[in-house]
């Protein structure tokens, strides 16, 4: 029974990730720039995030250092 609850659970947080970018994603182009990002981030009121702690999570985020933001969700 564990692994089933694992399993559902990871369904449910796949599904609200995909859910999440796609309301993210204004203009349907199935990423977002960094830039994009950096606003996102930037405008949470309940986070504050420097600099150096933007561009680490831009680091994380653009795997393949194209400037973008993609979630390949399928």
């Amino acid at each position: 029974m564990p692994e089933e609850r694992e399993e559902a659970e990871e369904y449910i947080a796949e599904s609200l990730i995909k859910d999440m970018f796609r309301v993210l994603d204004k203009n349907r182009c199935g990423f977002l720039t960094c830039a994009e990002f950096r606003t996102l981030i930037s405008g949470m009121s309940e986070v504050s995030v420097t600099k150096d702690e933007m561009e680490e999570l831009i680091e994380d985020v653009d795997k393949n250092r194209d400037g973008r933001v993609t979630y390949d969700g399928k």
